[in-house]
């Protein structure tokens, strides 16, 4: 209710533009996704709205251009389809081994029981590893996103 009420206060003198820091942290879903779509529907009445999260899926969703920011500098700003085009990477192939192998020669990396391969050519990668003497329980394709570039500009490690 909180983060409800942060919104309308934040549009009953109805800027011209509203600056939104993380609107939806912490809230169940029916909430986010009713201030998502809040959110949206005051963008297409020509609202511009500036918005920080920390929730790629929603400014994927919602923002027309984006900003990748790290300690306190904008490392790329751009739509997102360009954003993911330029710095997404290949897309990730993962796999799960039916049994960990005891050695793995093959592309990508194995840890445990899972591979994870990054290709430019998923149909072939995953023919390649469908031919080869191991059995996979599960192949999973997944195309780059807006989390893929924010962790290949920042990096993935955990920072203090």
């Amino acid at each position: 209710m909180k983060r409800r009420l942060n919104l309308a206060v934040s549009l009953v003198h109805e800027p011209r533009i509203a600056l939104l820091d993380e609107p939806t942290v912490g809230v169940d879903p029916q909430s986010r996704n009713h201030l998502m779509t809040t959110i949206a529907s005051l963008k297409e009445q020509g609202l511009t709205v500036v918005l920080t999260t920390h929730y790629m899926e929603e400014a994927a969703r919602l923002c027309d251009r984006i900003g990748i920011i790290d300690h306190g500098r904008i490392l790329e700003l751009d739509r997102l389809q360009p954003l993911v085009a330029r710095l997404g990477g290949g897309m990730r192939i993962l796999a799960e081994f039916a049994s960990a192998p005891e050695q793995w020669t093959g592309p990508g990396e194995v840890r445990g029981s899972e591979l994870s391969l990054v290709t430019d050519s998923p149909l072939e990668s995953i023919r390649e590893l469908l031919e080869s003497e191991h059995a996979f329980e599960s192949l999973q394709v997944k195309h780059p996103d807006l989390e893929t570039v924010f962790l290949n500009l920042t990096g993935r490690t955990l920072r203090d």
